[in-house]
């Protein structure tokens, strides 16, 4: 198992690896500025290879068009490689935003971590 943690002022960011799944755990705010940090930590930390990717987003509390823009490359990731995004505790502001976007017919939502890597 690796594990990356990425903490700043507004947001944090931490990857895990574990059998295959990558967790992504997000807090904070993901907005304009915030993202160019997190989308080169991403590039880092996420594998080539993969089962499925579980965004927990339990702790978000602000999502702009950019940390969509993020989302959707994960999305892209995934398929490509014939896999699954996962959205797990998306709630509130983020969770609307991502539904007015149409991420609600692109992926599943858990309210759970255990659920969404049970999910496979």
């Amino acid at each position: 198992m690796s594990v990356t943690p990425l903490n700043q002022a507004k947001y944090d960011l931490t990857v895990k690896v574990e059998s295959g799944n990558v967790l992504i755990e997000c807090e904070g705010d993901y907005d304009f500025e915030t993202i160019p940090n997190l989308r080169q930590k991403l590039k880092e930390c996420v594998p080539d290879k993969f089962n499925k990717i579980v965004v927990d987003l339990s702790r978000v509390e602000f999502l702009d068009s950019t940390g969509v823009g993020l989302f959707a490359s994960l999305l892209k990731k995934a398929h490509e490689n014939d896999k699954k995004l996962v959205f797990v505790g998306a709630r509130g502001q983020p969770r609307a935003v991502l539904d007015i976007i149409g991420f609600d017919d692109l992926v599943e939502y858990y309210e759970t971590q255990s659920d969404a890597l049970l999910s496979l």
